[in-house]
Protein backbone atom coordinates (compact mmCIF):
# COMPACT_ATOMS: atom_id res chain seq x y z
CA UNK A 1 0.00 0.00 0.00
CA UNK A 2 1.31 3.47 -0.87
CA UNK A 3 0.46 6.72 0.82
CA UNK A 4 1.20 10.09 -0.77
CA UNK A 5 0.71 13.35 1.11
CA UNK A 6 0.14 16.64 -0.70
CA UNK A 7 -0.27 19.93 1.12
CA UNK A 8 -0.32 23.62 0.17
CA UNK A 9 2.44 25.92 1.37
CA UNK A 10 6.18 25.82 1.76
CA UNK A 11 7.79 22.38 1.59
CA UNK A 12 9.09 21.08 4.89
CA UNK A 13 10.55 17.85 6.10
CA UNK A 14 8.32 16.15 8.63
CA UNK A 15 9.31 13.12 10.64
CA UNK A 16 6.25 10.85 10.75
CA UNK A 17 5.56 8.03 13.14
CA UNK A 18 7.29 4.88 12.09
CA UNK A 19 4.76 2.51 13.58
CA UNK A 20 4.68 -1.03 12.31
CA UNK A 21 1.27 -2.44 11.48
CA UNK A 22 0.71 -6.16 11.37
CA UNK A 23 -2.53 -7.61 10.09
CA UNK A 24 -3.65 -11.17 9.57
CA UNK A 25 -4.37 -11.75 5.86
CA UNK A 26 -7.38 -13.92 6.71
CA UNK A 27 -9.27 -11.06 8.41
CA UNK A 28 -9.63 -8.57 5.61
CA UNK A 29 -13.12 -7.24 6.42
CA UNK A 30 -15.23 -6.58 9.47
CA UNK A 31 -17.30 -9.62 10.56
CA UNK A 32 -20.62 -7.77 10.31
CA UNK A 33 -20.11 -6.96 6.63
CA UNK A 34 -20.19 -10.47 5.24
CA UNK A 35 -18.54 -11.26 1.92
CA UNK A 36 -17.09 -8.38 -0.11
CA UNK A 37 -16.77 -9.27 -3.79
CA UNK A 38 -13.34 -7.76 -4.38
CA UNK A 39 -10.02 -9.56 -4.95
CA UNK A 40 -8.06 -7.41 -2.46
CA UNK A 41 -10.31 -5.82 0.18
CA UNK A 42 -8.34 -3.76 2.70
CA UNK A 43 -9.08 -3.91 6.44
CA UNK A 44 -10.75 -0.65 7.57
CA UNK A 45 -9.08 -0.71 10.98
CA UNK A 46 -5.65 -0.77 9.32
CA UNK A 47 -6.50 1.98 6.83
CA UNK A 48 -8.02 4.03 9.65
CA UNK A 49 -4.76 3.90 11.60
CA UNK A 50 -2.76 5.02 8.56
CA UNK A 51 -5.20 7.87 7.85
CA UNK A 52 -4.99 9.07 11.47
CA UNK A 53 -1.18 9.11 11.27
CA UNK A 54 -0.96 11.33 8.20
CA UNK A 55 -4.10 13.43 7.97
CA UNK A 56 -5.91 16.00 10.10
CA UNK A 57 -9.64 15.81 10.80
CA UNK A 58 -11.74 17.21 7.94
CA UNK A 59 -8.85 16.97 5.46
CA UNK A 60 -9.56 15.30 2.13
CA UNK A 61 -8.18 11.86 1.28
CA UNK A 62 -7.97 10.98 -2.42
CA UNK A 63 -8.45 7.32 -3.33
CA UNK A 64 -8.12 6.86 -7.12
CA UNK A 65 -8.75 3.11 -6.75
CA UNK A 66 -11.77 3.09 -4.42
CA UNK A 67 -12.53 -0.57 -5.04
CA UNK A 68 -14.96 -1.80 -2.39
CA UNK A 69 -14.78 1.48 -0.45
CA UNK A 70 -12.68 0.50 2.57
CA UNK A 71 -10.71 3.76 2.50
CA UNK A 72 -13.91 5.80 2.23
CA UNK A 73 -15.41 4.02 5.24
CA UNK A 74 -12.22 4.50 7.25
CA UNK A 75 -12.32 8.21 6.37
CA UNK A 76 -15.92 8.54 7.51
CA UNK A 77 -15.22 6.77 10.81
CA UNK A 78 -12.18 9.00 11.42
CA UNK A 79 -13.83 12.33 10.48
CA UNK A 80 -12.05 12.79 7.16
CA UNK A 81 -13.56 13.73 3.83
CA UNK A 82 -12.71 11.67 0.78
CA UNK A 83 -12.80 11.62 -2.99
CA UNK A 84 -12.83 8.18 -4.53
CA UNK A 85 -13.17 6.75 -8.00
CA UNK A 86 -12.43 3.54 -9.87
CA UNK A 87 -12.25 2.49 -13.50
CA UNK A 88 -14.56 -0.47 -12.76
CA UNK A 89 -18.21 0.60 -12.45
CA UNK A 90 -19.03 -2.55 -10.48
CA UNK A 91 -16.59 -1.55 -7.75
CA UNK A 92 -17.96 1.99 -7.73
CA UNK A 93 -21.43 0.53 -7.17
CA UNK A 94 -20.10 -1.73 -4.39
CA UNK A 95 -18.36 1.20 -2.67
CA UNK A 96 -21.49 3.34 -2.99
CA UNK A 97 -23.61 0.56 -1.44
CA UNK A 98 -21.24 0.21 1.52
CA UNK A 99 -21.08 3.99 2.06
CA UNK A 100 -24.89 4.27 1.99
CA UNK A 101 -25.13 1.38 4.46
CA UNK A 102 -22.74 3.24 6.78
CA UNK A 103 -24.91 6.38 6.74
CA UNK A 104 -28.13 4.40 7.24
CA UNK A 105 -26.67 2.62 10.27
CA UNK A 106 -25.76 5.84 12.09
Amino acid sequence: MSCFIFKKGEPKIVEYNKDIFIDTPGKMIEPDEGYINHPTPKPKHFIGEVIKMFRNENDIVLDPFIGSGSTALACLKNHRRFIGFDIDQNYCALAEKRIKKYFLSR
